[in-house]
């Protein structure tokens, strides 16, 4: 809780100094540009409009046809379920005990969309793969508290303008569970329509993205994996405790990379992408739409 409070002064100073942190950002005028592993759907800005409703998407708009093709109720109405797992940091261990839970009542259902920020994002992965992962959240949050997933290094932050502490035993642990067998499973699922995503903020341009971690795991790119980790590290990267992450992109065939913290610096939750035209959506699918959040969040 403490250093939740500090996130805005904690941001501005690392904004500040991020200087000292060698990396050659995008210019400002082309930032928006910017690809990752040379995919554009990889990825949204929270201020821009999701991929499926830009021109030229018929791939898109098909798997959300095929979607919601597989997904409609006795009544021929669309049901999908979404799961939006928030930030809160150690405070994640009730989100992975209620998922163990729920999954003992034998009610939880299989979801379409999962969304996770900060230790929400961490949660995510092993939430959208289902039950069979429950015993991995479990072994997380029961074992492993939040000093353990830092070294405290004040001094050299101070000097640096970085971070106060280094987080390798915490990209240890995601390098522990997130496999190249979990990561293509996820593939797998994300070519069947479900989507998994999480939001991290580029302190570069000072905005959120969100991450569509499906796309990655069935890119079949072999820095895949990488990335799915780094994305994962930078969107529970609490900024001035945790380092930023280095994100590398490319434009016109030029290397560029960007730094990453925490999404929840710029959103607590993300339940569905922003800038959503209903109008075009229903002239797309040919469907009527009700604005409901589990149907926006297969935008995504």
């Amino acid at each position: 809780m403490f250093f939740r409070c500090l996130y805005p002064l904690i941001f501005v100073f690392l904004s500040a100094c991020s200087s000292a942190f060698i990396h050659s950002p995008p210019p400002a005028d082309i930032y928006r540009d910017a690809k990752t592993l040379g995919i554009d759907q990889i990825r949204t800005w929270g201020d821009e409009i999701p991929y499926i409703l830009r021109s030229g998407n018929e791939d898109a708009v098909a798997q959300f046809r095929q979607l919601t093709t597989d997904n409609l109720d006795e009544n021929g109405r669309l049901k999908l379920n979404l799961l939006a797992l928030s930030g809160g940091g150690e405070d994640g261990a009730y989100g992975a005990g209620l998922l163990n839970g729920w999954t003992e009542s034998g009610n939880r259902p299989k979801f379409q969309i999962v969304t996770g920020v900060s230790t929400g994002a961490l949660i995510a992965p092993f939430a959208f793969l289902g039950p069979e992962y429950d015993p991995v959240l479990k072994e997380i949050y029961t074992t492993i508290n939040f000093d353990s997933l830092l070294i405290f290094r004040p001094l050299r932050g101070l000097i640096s303008g970085i971070s106060l502490s280094d987080n390798t035993p915490m990209r240890k642990l995601i390098k522990k569970h997130i496999t190249r067998e979990l990561v293509d499973k996820i593939g797998i699922e994300h070519k069947k329509g479900r989507r998994l995503v999480v939001a991290t903020t580029n302190i570069d341009a000072g905005k959120s993205v969100l991450w569509n971690l499906g796309e990655i795991a069935a890119s079949n790119n072999p820095k895949a994996l990488e990335l799915f980790r780094d994305v994962l590290a930078a969107s529970s990267a609490i900024p001035g405790v945790f380092p930023p992450v280095k994100i590398h992109v490319d434009i016109m065939g030029e290397k560029y990379d960007e730094l990453h913290v925490d999404g929840g610096v710029s959103a607590q939750v993300v339940g569905y992408p922003p800038r959503v035209d209903v109008d075009k959506l229903e002239e797309l699918l040919g469907v009527e739409v009700t604005c409901s959040a589990p149907i926006l969040a297969s935008l995504f």
